[in-house]
């Protein structure tokens, strides 16, 4: 019987731990979002956001300025249903973006280099 309580409570403090990294994660993408949309604000120009997903921090940004560039190396089905004339996706590799030098007035690379091979 005590072992199955010595599980029990090993697995509850393994979860407890777990929600409190997801926890940690949620707050750090919501700091470091205010923070971009804030230095993003009223930019005028492209702005260029790399290695985006499916984009749903991407759109965030459109209200924050003008253009919004969103690359990622796959397509994801999501891009379709923006509507926002502000926002458009290219399917690219970061390492070679297919857009002329000093043309973005900003670039946004969150979370993304711990994907790029060495």
């Amino acid at each position: 019987m005590n072992i199955i309580r010595a599980f029990r409570n090993i697995g509850n403090r393994l979860v407890a731990h777990l929600g409190l990294l997801k926890q940690r994660f949620l707050d750090y993408f919501q700091i470091v979002s205010k923070l971009l949309s804030y230095s993003i604000r009223n930019r005028s120009g492209i702005i260029l956001d790399l290695g985006r997903g499916a984009g749903w921090l991407t759109k965030m940004y459109t209200r924050s300025c003008g253009l919004i560039v969103g690359i990622d190396i796959l397509f994801h089905e999501e891009w379709v249903e923006s509507k926002d004339p502000n926002l458009v996706y290219v399917v690219a590799d970061a390492r070679f973006l297919p857009i002329r030098s000093e043309v973005a007035s900003a670039v946004i690379a969150l979370s993304l280099l711990e994907h790029v091979p060495e």
